[in-house]
């Protein structure tokens, strides 16, 4: 399924930025990815769950979209992704 391997893309691709950015322990998780006709885009629907939320929340979501931009690019699809994503914090 094509949010899977996006998913995999992002957080093994890109583990370093999504640490740096969002913590030691941070995950994205692409939750879904679907085709708008109306706008001829794909949507791209992801939730960011780290233990670090001060450190995240002055990246958010600006860096979590240029991510998603540059993986968008690896899978050689031109028209960019519309990102909807939200973070949510993992207790320790």
């Amino acid at each position: 399924m094509f949010s899977d391997n996006l998913e995999k893309l992002v957080n093994n691709g890109f583990k370093s930025d999504i640490k740096t950015l969002y913590g030691d322990q941070a995950k994205v998780r692409v939750n879904n990815v679907i085709y708008i006709n109306s706008k001829k885009a794909y949507l791209v629907d992801l939730t960011v769950h780290t233990n670090e939320i001060d450190k995240s929340i002055t990246h958010f979501p600006d860096s979590l979209e240029y991510i998603v931009d540059m993986a968008w690019d690896i899978f050689n699809i031109a028209t960019k992704p519309i990102v909807m994503s939200t973070i949510t914090y993992l207790e320790e």
